[in-house]
């Protein structure tokens, strides 16, 4: 990292600020943590804790220099991911990095009407490996789903995709 950060337009580093979301604590240790690690190649970044909508709104409108998110997905197939964090010309902007690339973009729409699963695994793949390439954004962690009930919950159940649904549980 200092290597590219000296071959970089700027050598001796600069400074940023982190936006994250007010009362989020493992958000906030996570901040402290990039900052750290952001120190040691010549980056000095300033943590904003911002209320949870006045984030989001300048996530939504890329009124931000760097920002700390999160995102999860409601099926298991990888084209919602895609939409909502690769592909540029969908819903959120690429995860409001507002990241768009031509083939990338192209790719996206070939992988949903890709019937092979060998084809379309390359496709995702070939995806995967340009927005990596990109980087406008970096995958800090993944953080299971977390839930807990009571002894008299029963039928309870998170489902792969992290998210659940109540109509099989039951209280005694």
């Amino acid at each position: 990292a200092k290597q590219l950060m000296s071959e970089s337009k700027f050598p001796q580093g600069f400074k940023s600020k982190l936006s994250v979301s007010s009362g989020d604590t493992i958000g906030a240790q996570v901040a402290v943590i990039v900052k750290s690690q952001l120190a040691a190649i010549g980056i000095d970044v300033e943590i904003l804790q911002l209320e949870s909508n006045t984030q989001y709104a300048q996530l939504a409108t890329g009124d931000y220099e760097m920002a700390e998110g999160y995102m999860t997905s409601d099926i298991i197939d990888p084209s919602e991911l895609t939409a909502y964090a690769g592909a540029g010309d969908e819903g959120t902007s690429a995860v409001w990095t507002f990241y768009n690339n031509a083939d990338v973009n192209k790719l996206a729409t070939q992988a949903l009407s890709e019937i092979d699963p060998s084809k379309r695994t390359q496709i995702y793949l070939k995806m995967q490996q340009q927005i990596h390439a990109d980087a406008p954004y970096l995958w800090l962690y993944w953080s299971p789903a977390r839930s807990a009930v009571a002894k008299n919950v029963h039928g309870f159940s998170v489902l792969p995709t992290g998210n659940y649904w109540l109509e099989n549980a039951w209280k005694s």
